[in-house]
C-alpha cells in the first residue's frame, strides 16, 4: 500500500488532512483528520476494506 492509495481512499471523507506510512513498520500508517468525529466516520466506513484481495484494513484510533 502507498500513501497515494491511502490518500485516495480517505480523501473522500470530510475532514481528511493527511496519510503517512511508518517506514520502520510495514503495514502501519497514520491518517489525520480535523476531528475524532470525522475520523470515526471514515474508520467505520473503511473498516475491513480490502486493499488487496488478501489484505483487509484494520483501523483504530492511535494511542495518545
Amino acid at each position: 500500500c502507498t500513501e497515494l492509495t491511502l490518500e485516495m481512499l480517505f480523501n473522500q471523507y470530510e475532514g481528511y488532512h493527511e496519510a503517512r506510512l511508518v517506514p520502520s513498520k510495514p503495514g502501519i500508517a497514520f491518517i489525520e483528520f480535523n476531528s475524532e468525529v470525522t475520523a470515526g466516520h471514515a474508520m467505520v466506513t473503511l473498516q475491513n476494506f480490502h486493499i488487496t484481495p488478501t489484505h483487509a484494513m484494520k483501523i483504530g484510533f492511535a494511542k495518545r
